[in-house]
């Protein structure tokens, strides 16, 4: 398992508030997490703690990564939950505007109806 890998795993989800989602891994997949990439165990576990060991052996580089990858996730979620929101407005408009179609649509039958009347147009 590459570094970036479980790192985006990490930020993406898999590995959600420190409950191993993706897999059930064995004991030697978490003690290789938790040695190669310094997590937490408590963290990986439980989802309590700080991610990283104190102790960290990840570069500021990798830290700075996360965060930057954290915040992006944060936006995406929340640009979601806005798309969302449009989805259910523009749902709400189709349905006003397919009913003002068939309140046309029985106009324009009654003012067809109204020229035949008046002409004494047969069908």
């Amino acid at each position: 398992m590459s570094r970036s890998t479980v790192i985006s795993d990490l930020i993406n989800g898999k590995i959600v508030k420190g409950k191993l989602t993706f897999f059930n891994p064995s004991y030697e997949v978490i003690e290789k997490i938790i040695t190669v990439y310094s997590v937490n165990p408590e963290w990986l576990l439980t989802g309590h703690g700080e991610i990283f060991k104190n102790n960290n052996k990840s570069s500021d580089n990798e830290k700075g990564e996360i965060k930057k990858l954290l915040e992006e996730n944060k936006n995406l979620k929340a640009l979601e939950k806005v798309k969302e929101g449009n989805i259910k407005t523009l749902m709400s408009e189709n349905s006003t505007l397919k009913k003002l179609i068939g309140l046309l649509e029985n106009e324009i039958k009654n003012i067809k109806n109204d020229i035949k009347i008046k002409y004494g147009i047969k069908q």
